[in-house]
């Protein structure tokens, strides 16, 4: 880091835990020693020469509107825009630059101040740094008790409602054409999950369509089996091509769907060509918007001789995207925490039958440490 200049007040120096090389606080206050820590870990060259006060509020600032540097370094700084993100008892803090708005290189100067920024492509701390985004996400869960409004398929509405309330989410279920209305506006997320195909749900999931997208709500398809019938697919298909903000399927469904293989490339291709999000799910997860991709390689086999754990998952998402507003932060943050409560959940049980109710209490318990120790991404 060289030709930083922003000058500050009740600002202390940054506190660093022995073995790690992030930057750990114990007071907001630490942000200028943080922000010059972090950009070298994060690998960027970044030179702002700037007289600005700044004070780090409690949880996040935003480089470009909070403090108004948008308005010196012009519009090269909505490409730049850095969040610190405070854990909620001020012990932790990252600062991640933004890779929608970050581009491959930009250079900029005026008389007043200089900002360059030079990337040659995206650098995360992984599995370090992906397991504390997953653990932020986790504890905004619990922390905002976000609703989930599931439209599911009949037999999994009890394990997907007792999954959202072990990680801290509220579920509701309703599919009553006098009630969907009410409950969809009033939620934060909802998930459509095609494993009950009726036509109370189907008109159902056209009503909680239509106003997710009037109220900017986050939705998830998961689209249960699509290759088996043909009228599943094709509602599949138009609920897709209405930009939900993710869709969670397995292999043989992103095959139906898409009409092309099912691996990462085509994942991608179908991420972008729709502008969503893709889980696409099984031994090893893949998660991608199209230009973003990471490999979960968390799990246990035990997971798939569970009615409803595919759905309970997909619920997980919901309630990570209507606290994260990357959505692609938010389904690798839940599909990582799923996966590793998979395996501290097999560790415990004796079959599928304990399997179950462990998964439950694992994910009840998850924390930073677990994940940090567990999460296996690539």
């Amino acid at each position: 880091m060289h030709g930083l200049s922003i000058r500050a007040r009740r600002l202390r120096p940054s506190e660093r835990l022995k073995g790690d090389n992030g930057a750990r606080i114990g007071n907001s206050g630490n942000g200028l020693d943080l922000f010059r820590d972090e950009m070298a870990d994060v690998g960027r060259g970044l030179d702002i020469e700037l007289d600005q006060e700044i004070e780090v509020p409690r949880r996040r600032i935003n480089l470009g509107s909070n403090l108004g540097i948008s308005k010196f370094a012009g519009d090269v700084v909505c490409f730049a825009k850095l969040a610190f993100y405070l854990h909620k008892k001020r012990d932790h803090a990252r600062l991640r630059p933004d890779p929608y708005l970050i581009p491959e290189r930009v250079d900029c100067t005026s008389p007043k101040k200089h900002c360059r920024i030079g990337a040659t492509g995206q650098k995360m701390h992984a599995p370090i740094e992906l397991a504390n985004i997953a653990a932020d996400v986790l504890a905004l869960i619990r922390e905002r008790a976000p609703r989930v409004h599931c439209i599911t398929n009949s037999v999994a509405q009890q394990y997907t409602a007792n999954m959202l309330l072990a990680a801290g989410a509220v579920p509701s279920m309703t599919i009553s054409p006098d009630e969907i209305g009410p409950f969809v506006a009033g939620a934060n997320a909802v998930l459509i999950n095609l494993g009950t195909f009726d036509r109370d749900r189907k008109s159902a999931i056209e009503n909680a369509v239509a106003i997710a997208a009037d109220k900017g709500l986050p939705w998830l398809v998961d689209p249960v089996f699509i290759e088996r019938s043909p009228a599943r697919a094709e509602f599949a298909r138009a609920l897709v091509a209405s930009h939900p903000s993710a869709v969670r399927l397995n292999h043989a469904e992103f095959a139906t769907l898409s009409g092309d293989k099912a691996d990462g490339e085509s994942a991608a291709r179908f991420a972008e060509a729709h502008a969503t999000i893709v889980a696409l799910t099984g031994d090893i997860d893949t998660v991608t918007d199209g230009r973003r991709g990471i490999a979960i390689a968390n799990g246990h086999p035990l997971m798939g001789l569970v009615t409803a754990m595919g759905c309970a998952g997909a619920a997980l998402v919901c309630a990570a995207l209507a606290v994260e507003r990357d959505p692609w932060l938010a389904t690798l943050a839940a599909l990582a925490g799923f996966g590793v409560a998979g395996e501290l959940a097999a560790q415990r049980a004796h079959g599928p039958g304990s399997f179950a109710t462990a998964m439950i209490d694992a994910l009840h318990g998850l924390d930073r440490g677990i994940l940090r120790a567990r999460l296996k991404v690539s």
